[in-house]
C-alpha cells in the first residue's frame, strides 16, 4: 500500500506468546524483501537484536549500508521471568554491541548521541508535519478563569508520576483555580495502578478514560498546560517524550521534569517550564500565575526543520 507517498508493507503482528518470542530472532520477511528490492540503505528502527544481527550480516555481505534508528533503551519490568531474561539479553546485545557496529545511527536524544559519540550519528527527535490537518483545529482554550492541566497517555508506576500530580492538584485546589483532566485511563485504573482510594481524588481532578487520538489532541489543545512528570532514569533520558512534541505542535505549553534533552525546547517560559518532582504543588502554583502568558512555537518539531541535518547525514554514504 502507499503511505504518505511511500511504498509500504504490513508485517504480521505477533499475537501468541510464541510469536512474541519469535520476533526477537526472526528476520525472514525482511531478508526476503532485501533480496527482492536490493536497496542501497537499510534503516532498522528499534529492531530486536538477534534479528538485527541477521540483517546486518546480510547487508555487509551485499554492500548495503545498515543504519539503526534508536529511540528507546528498554527496561526489564515484565512480570514474566523468561521474557525479562530475553529482554535483558536483547537490550544488551542491541544497545551495547550491534548498534556500535552499524554504519550509522539516527538517535532520538542527546543522551544516546553522547553514548554513541564515537560513531556517525544524527539527532532527530519525534517530528510532525504541521500541515497535517490534525494539527489544525478550532478548539480554543477556555476563558473561565480556571487554569487547566492535561495529562494524556497511558502511565505506569515506573515511568509517570501521575500519583504525585493528583496529590499536588488536590492540595493546590484549595487556594487556586485549577483543574486536572486525565485522558487515557479511568479513575479505577488510576486507583489500582497507584494504590489510591476513590475518596482521595478531589473535585478538581477528572478522569476521562480512553479516547481517540484526535480527541486527545483536542484535549491538549484546550488545556493551558500539558504535563510530563517523569523521574530521571536511563529509560526516560535515552528516549524523548512524544507528548512534548504533540503539545507544542498543538500550541499548548508544557510543564515537564528535566528528562532527556527537553531543555533544548522548554524552559523559562519558552514553550513552558521545567519543574521538579519535589514540591510540585509550589511549582504548579507558580506556573498558574503565568497561565496564558506563554508564547508557544508550534513549528519547533516540524520535519522541515530537520531535513538539512538528515540530508547531510545521508550524504556521507556516497550513495548512487
Amino acid at each position: 500500500v502507499e503511505c504518505y507517498g511511500f511504498e509500504s508493507y504490513e508485517k504480521h503482528k505477533a499475537k501468541s506468546s510464541y510469536e512474541k518470542y519469535k520476533m526477537f530472532s526472526d528476520a525472514t520477511p525482511e531478508l526476503e524483501m532485501l533480496k527482492r528490492v536490493k536497496p542501497e540503505v537499510l534503516i532498522a528502527y528499534d529492531f530486536p537484536a538477534v534479528a538485527l544481527g541477521k540483517l546486518m550480516k546480510y547487508c555487509k555481505k551485499h554492500g548495503i549500508k545498515c543504519i539503526c534508528d534508536v529511540s528507546e533503551w528498554y527496561t526489564n519490568k515484565n512480570k514474566n521471568p523468561l521474557f525479562r531474561v530475553v529482554r535483558a539479553y536483547d537490550s544488551h546485545k542491541r544497545m551495547r554491541v550491534l548498534h556500535k557496529r552499524a554504519d550509522g545511527l539516527i538517535v532520538i536524544s542527546k543522551y544516546l548521541q553522547d553514548y554513541y559519540s564515537e560513531q556517525k550519528t544524527v539527532l532527530i527527535p519525534p517530528l510532525v508535519d504541521v500541515n497535517d490537518r490534525k494539527w489544525e483545529s478550532s478548539t480554543a482554550k477556555s476563558n473561565d478563569g480556571v487554569c487547566r492541566l492535561a495529562y494524556v497517555g497511558w502511565p505506569s508506576r515506573s515511568k509517570e508520576r501521575l500519583d504525585l500530580v493528583v496529590k499536588a492538584v488536590n492540595l493546590l485546589s484549595s487556594k487556586a483555580s485549577v483543574k486536572l483532566d486525565v485522558f487515557g485511563i479511568n479513575e479505577k485504573q488510576f486507583c489500582d495502578m497507584y494504590g489510591f482510594e476513590g475518596s482521595e481524588i478531589g473535585e478538581s481532578v477528572e478522569f476521562h478514560g480512553r479516547v481517540s487520538h484526535i480527541e486527545a489532541l483536542n484535549a491538549v489543545r484546550s488545556a493551558d498546560y500539558s504535563l510530563i512528570i517523569r523521574e530521571s532514569s536511563r529509560k526516560n533520558n535515552a528516549g524523548f517524550p512524544s507528548k512534548l512534541v504533540e503539545s507544542i505542535s498543538c500550541g499548548t505549553a508544557v510543564l515537564t521534569t528535566d528528562i532527556s534533552n527537553v531543555r533544548d525546547y522548554v524552559g523559562n517560559g519558552k514553550n513552558g517550564y521545567i519543574i521538579s518532582i519535589d514540591g510540585l504543588e509550589t511549582e504548579f502554583e507558580t506556573a498558574i500565575t503565568k497561565c496564558g502568558d506563554i508564547e508557544v512555537e508550534k513549528i519547533v518539531f516540524d520535519y522541515h526543520n530537520f531535513k538539512k541535518a538528515m540530508t547531510d547525514f545521508l550524504k556521507g554514504y556516497k550513495l548512487n
